[in-house]
C-alpha cells in the first residue's frame, strides 16, 4: 500500500469522525427532590415529538447526574421524560438547534403515594410494566435463539429465579403457587410441566401477580403471600399449536410431543416423552414430584424402605441410566360462565439403573474398619395419576368446588451387591400403593366485609411392600431370620373445618374450627412372626388469626392454635397400647416492614408442637438392604419446635438487580436420635426420643445485579449452615455432634448482541463434622460449568457445555470433566438438531462424603457417549 493511499483512508476516518461530532447532540442534567437531595432509582426517556419513538435512555448515577448522547440529522423536537415507581413523572419538550451540542436539562421530582397505577419500565433489554400487585414482563426482550421453552426465558427475568433441574420457580425468593394460561389455572401445584414444554415462541407476556388468591371471594378481605405466574400468549397465534421432536442415535433415541389449546372456552396441554438419554423432566422426577405433591407425601402410610439403599437413586444426574414412557393431558372446560370443569391424567413408565463402588472409612470409639461395596441398583417404577376438579359459582357471593386425586403406583427394585469383596447379595423389593383423596368446600360471602367457608377432606393410602434376599445365606440378628419380609399398610384421614373471615379497616380476623381424624394400620410379616400395628390421632384445633396493616408499608400477622390431641398406639411387637392426650398451643408472629416499592424487612416467631412421622412408630427390628436392619423405641410425645428468622429483601426491577438476607434459628426438643451399632457387614439402627434440644443456625445472603457497560449479570449466593444434634454409636452414651456446613455460588451469565455470549457457574461446599470426644471430619467439592453460545446466524446456535466436579484434595482431574454439545438450525416450521452427551465418554465420577464418624469415598458409573441427530416440527 503507498504512502498516498494510505494519507487518503487517514483523511477519510478524521472527516467521518468530524461528520459524526458535528451531529451529535449530548443531553445531561442532574435529578433530585424536593429537598434538593440526588435521585438514583429512576430512569430518563429520550422521546422523538413525532412519531413517540423513544431514542435512547439512561439511568443516573448516585450523585443523580445523567447523560444521553444521539447521532440524528433529522430530529426538530424532542420530549425528555423522566419517571421512576416512587415519583410523579415529568417531561420537558426541546426544540433542536443544528448548531448546539449540549443541551442542560435538570428535573425536580415530586414523591408520591406508591398505589402504583400503571408504570411503564422501558430499557434496550428489559420492558417491564407494573400496575398494582403485578408486574408484566415483554417476552421478546428476555428471549434468546437458544431459549425454547419458556421456563428458559424465565431464568432471564429480574426477580424470578428458576432450578431447571426440578422445574422450581420463585418470584422475588418465594415459590409460585402455579402457572395461569391466559387467567386460567389449568396445572394447580403440577406447573414444572408447563413450564418446562410450552414453547416461548407462543407467549407474549409474563405476569408476576402477588396477593393471589386461588378463592376469588377471598380478594380485599384479606393479604396473601402467594404468587402467581401467568402466560399471556400471542393474539396472531392459532388456537391449537404444538411440536414433535424426533432424534436418534447409536442406542439411543429421543421423542417428544406436544399439544396446547388456546380457546377461550376450552384449554388443554398435553406432552409425551419417550427416551434414553438419561433425561427425567417430568412430574414424577423424585424432587419435583416431593414439591408438587407434598399433600399426598404427608397423607401417605408409612413407607419403610425409603432410606434404603436399594431404593436410592444418584443425586448426580450423570449416573442416571434410564428408558422413560411418559404422557399426559390436561384440559379445562367452561361449561357456562359459571361451572368450571378440570381433569388431568398421566402415566409414566422408567426402567432405570444406577451402579455406583464406595469404600468407608469408619472411625468409632477409637476403632478403625474399612467397608466396601461394589452394588448395581435397578428400578421400574410405574406411575399412573389422574385428578378431577369442579368450580361452581352458585351466585356472584358463593362458590362450590370439588377436587379427586388418585395415583397407582408399583415398583420393583433389584439390587446386587459385593460386600467387603467377599459376599455377593442380590435382594429384591416390591412395592405397590393406591391413593385416593377429595375434596369439598363451599365458601359464602356474607357482606363485603365477612365471608365463610366449610372444608371437608378425606385420603386414603393402600401400600404393600417386601423384600427377598435371593442368593445368600440367611441374615440372623437376636436370634431372628432376616431374609424375607412383607408389609400390608393402610392410612386414612378425615377432616372438615369451618372458617369465618371478617374485615374491619386496617384489621382482618380468621376463625377457624377443625376436626380431624387419623388412622393407621399396618402388618409386618416376618418368617416366623406377624405384628399387627394400629395408631390413632384425634385432633380438635381451634386457630385465630389477625392480620393489621397499615398504609400497606407495616404489616402485623398473629396466629394462635389451640388444640387437643389424643393419640392412641396398639404395639403387638411389645403387647402393649400406648395412650397420650394433650392440650397444645402452636403459634405465630410475623411482622413485615416496607420501606419502599423495593425493599421489605421480616421478622418471624414460631412455636409448633408436631408429632412424628408415623415411620418411627414401629418396634420390631426389619431389614431394608443386605446390610442395615432398623427399629425403634414408640413414643407418642410431641417434638416442641421455636423458631425465628429476619429477612431482608430488595428487588430493583429497573436496575436488573437484588439483595437478600435471611438469618434463622431453630430449636428442637424430643427430637429424633439413631443409636447405631456399626461393624463391618451390618448396621443396626435404632431410633428414639431425647429430650435434649437440637439446634440450627441458618445464613443466606445473595446478590444480583447487572453490569451494564460490560453486558454482564452476575449473582453471588452464600449460605453458611451451623447444627448442633445427637447420636451414639456402637454402645456409647448419648453424644453431641457439630456440623457446620458452607456454600457459596457465583454465575456470570453474559448478555452481548453479538456472536458469541456464554453462562457460567461455580460454586464450592465446605463441610465440617465433628462429635464429642472424637477427630474432626472434614470435606469440600468444587463444582464449575461453563456453556458457551455461539449464534452463526438468526437462525443457527450452538452450545458447548464444560462442567468440572472435584472432590476434596484433589487436584485438575481430567477424569473430573465433562463436555456436551449441541447445534440447531430453525426454519420456517422445522428446527435441526444435533445433541451430545459425555463426549470425552467418562465411565465413572468420584465424589467423597463425610459424616462425625466416616469417610466414604463414592465412584459413580455414568450413562455411555451419545450423539443424537433429529428435528423439531412446530405447528
Amino acid at each position: 500500500m503507498d504512502f498516498k493511499f494510505e494519507k487518503r483512508i487517514l483523511v477519510t476516518l478524521i472527516t467521518i469522525c468530524l461528520s459524526n461530532s458535528v451531529f451529535s447532540q449530548n443531553f445531561k442534567g442532574i435529578i433530585t427532590n424536593n429537598e434538593g437531595n440526588p435521585i438514583d432509582d429512576c430512569y430518563v426517556l429520550l422521546i422523538n415529538s413525532a412519531s413517540e419513538e423513544v431514542i435512547n435512555y439512561a439511568v443516573p448515577n448516585v450523585k443523580g447526574e445523567y447523560f444521553i448522547n444521539i447521532h440524528n440529522k433529522k430530529l426538530t423536537n424532542v420530549k425528555i421524560k423522566c419517571q421512576g415507581l416512587a415519583y410523579k413523572t415529568e417531561t420537558q419538550l426541546l426544540k433542536i438547534d443544528k448548531e448546539l451540542a449540549n443541551y442542560i436539562v435538570n428535573f425536580k421530582l415530586t414523591s408520591r403515594e406508591i398505589k402504583l397505577d400503571e408504570v411503564i419500565v422501558i430499557f434496550d433489554r428489559v420492558a417491564v410494566k407494573v400496575k398494582n400487585d403485578t408486574v408484566e414482563y415483554d417476552v421478546t426482550k428476555f428471549k434468546r435463539l437458544e431459549d425454547r421453552k419458556i421456563i428458559n426465558v424465565l431464568k432471564n427475568m429480574p426477580g424470578i429465579q428458576v432450578d431447571e433441574r426440578i422445574g422450581l420457580i420463585q418470584y422475588k425468593g418465594k415459590p409460585i403457587e402455579t402457572l395461569l394460561l391466559d387467567g386460567d389455572n389449568l396445572f394447580g401445584k403440577s406447573y414444572s410441566i408447563g413450564a418446562r414444554n410450552i414453547s416461548s415462541d407462543i407467549v407474549d407476556k409474563v405476569e408476576a401477580i402477588e396477593d393471589y388468591h386461588d378463592n376469588k371471594l377471598k380478594k380485599g378481605l384479606k393479604k396473601s403471600d402467594k404468587v402467581v405466574l401467568n402466560l399471556k400468549f400471542k393474539k396472531d397465534k392459532f388456537k391449537v399449536s404444538g411440536e414433535v421432536a424426533v432424534g436418534g442415535g447409536k442406542d439411543s433415541h429421543l421423542v417428544n410431543a406436544n399439544i396446547i389449546n388456546l380457546s377461550s372456552d376450552i384449554k388443554g396441554f398435553g406432552v409425551f416423552n419417550f427416551n434414553n438419554i438419561s433425561v427425567n423432566q417430568t412430574p414424577f422426577q423424585k424432587e419435583t414430584y416431593a414439591i408438587e405433591n407434598r399433600e399426598e407425601i404427608e397423607n401417605a402410610t408409612i413407607d419403610f424402605f425409603n432410606e434404603s439403599s436399594i431404593t436410592q437413586t444418584s443425586i448426580f444426574p450423570r449416573s442416571y441410566i434410564n428408558n422413560i414412557k411418559f404422557g399426559s393431558i390436561s384440559n379445562l372446560l367452561k361449561v357456562t360462565d359459571k361451572i368450571k370443569i378440570k381433569n388431568a391424567i398421566s402415566y409414566f413408565n422408567d426402567n432405570y439403573q444406577y451402579s455406583f463402588l464406595s469404600r468407608n472409612n469408619i472411625e468409632i470409639n477409637n476403632e478403625a474398619f474399612l467397608t466396601s461395596n461394589k452394588t448395581s441398583n435397578s428400578a421400574i417404577p410405574i406411575f399412573i395419576s389422574m385428578a378431577n376438579e369442579v368450580d361452581i359459582d352458585l351466585s356472584n357471593n358463593s362458590i362450590l368446588k370439588y377436587s379427586n386425586r388418585i395415583v397407582d403406583n408399583k415398583n420393583d427394585f433389584d439390587q446386587i451387591n459385593l460386600q467387603n469383596e467377599e459376599n455377593v447379595f442380590e435382594t429384591q423389593i416390591n412395592h405397590s400403593k393406591l391413593y385416593y383423596q377429595q375434596n369439598l368446600s363451599f365458601t359464602k360471602k356474607i357482606s363485603n366485609n365477612d365471608l365463610i367457608e366449610l372444608n371437608i377432606f378425606n385420603s386414603n393410602d393402600f401400600r404393600k411392600q417386601s423384600i427377598d434376599i435371593l442368593n445368600q445365606e440367611d441374615i440372623f440378628f437376636n436370634g431372628n431370620i432376616f431374609n424375607n419380609e412383607s408389609f400390608d399398610n393402610r392410612r386414612n384421614i378425615f377432616f372438615s373445618d369451618i372458617l369465618y373471615l371478617k374485615k374491619m379497616d386496617n384489621w382482618n380476623f380468621e376463625f377457624i374450627v377443625r376436626h380431624r381424624l387419623d388412622t393407621e394400620n399396618f402388618k409386618i410379616n416376618t418368617i416366623s412372626n406377624r405384628y399387627d400395628y394400629q395408631f390413632k390421632n384425634n385432633t380438635t384445633n381451634f386457630i385465630t388469626t389477625t392480620n393489621f396493616e397499615k398504609n400497606k408499608k407495616f404489616r402485623l400477622t398473629g396466629k394462635i392454635d389451640i388444640g387437643f390431641s389424643k393419640r392412641e398406639l396398639q404395639n403387638d411387637f411389645d403387647n402393649v397400647r400406648l395412650n397420650q392426650d394433650d392440650f397444645f398451643v402452636n403459634s405465630e408472629f410475623k411482622m413485615k416492614f416496607k420501606f419502599d416499592s423495593k425493599s421489605n424487612l421480616s421478622l418471624n416467631f414460631e412455636n409448633k408442637n408436631k408429632l412424628n412421622d408415623n415411620y418411627y412408630l414401629f418396634s420390631n427390628p426389619i431389614l431394608i438392604d443386605s446390610r442395615t436392619i432398623t427399629s425403634n423405641i414408640s413414643s407418642l410425645e410431641f417434638q416442641k419446635r421455636w423458631k425465628t428468622y429476619i429477612n431482608f429483601s430488595h428487588y430493583d426491577l429497573l436496575r436488573q438487580s437484588s439483595f437478600t438476607f435471611l438469618s434463622s434459628y431453630e430449636e428442637i426438643k424430643n427430637s429424633i436420635v439413631a443409636e447405631q451399632e456399626i461393624t463391618e457387614d451390618i448396621n443396626i439402627i435404632t431410633y428414639f426420643q431425647i429430650p435434649q434440644n437440637r439446634k440450627d443456625i441458618n445464613l443466606l445472603a445473595s446478590k444480583t445485579f447487572f453490569v451494564d457497560y460490560i453486558d454482564n449479570k452476575i449473582s453471588l449466593n452464600s449460605n453458611a449452615n451451623f447444627s448442633r444434634y445427637f447420636n451414639a454409636l456402637n454402645g456409647s452414651d448419648i453424644s453431641q455432634v457439630w456440623s457446620a456446613i458452607y456454600n457459596t455460588n457465583i454465575e456470570i451469565n453474559s448478555a452481548f448482541k453479538g456472536f458469541f455470549n456464554y453462562k457460567s457457574n461455580i460454586g464450592i461446599t465446605y463441610i465440617e463434622n465433628k462429635q464429642e470426644n472424637s477427630n474432626t471430619f472434614f470435606n469440600s467439592t468444587l463444582n464449575a460449568r461453563l456453556e458457551a453460545i455461539f449464534q452463526f446466524t438468526k437462525k443457527s446456535y450452538s452450545k458447548i457445555e464444560n462442567e468440572l466436579l472435584l472432590p476434596r484434595g484433589n487436584g485438575f482431574d481430567k477424569n473430573q470433566l465433562f463436555i456436551d454439545f449441541s447445534f440447531n438450525h430453525k426454519g420456517k416450521n422445522i428446527e435441526y438438531f444435533i445433541l451430545s452427551r459425555n463426549l470425552l465418554n467418562k465411565s465413572s465420577f468420584n465424589q467423597i462424603s463425610v459424616t462425625e464418624f466416616s469417610t466414604s469415598v463414592f465412584s459413580s458409573n455414568l450413562f455411555d457417549r451419545y450423539i443424537i441427530f433429529g428435528l423439531n416440527y412446530n405447528f
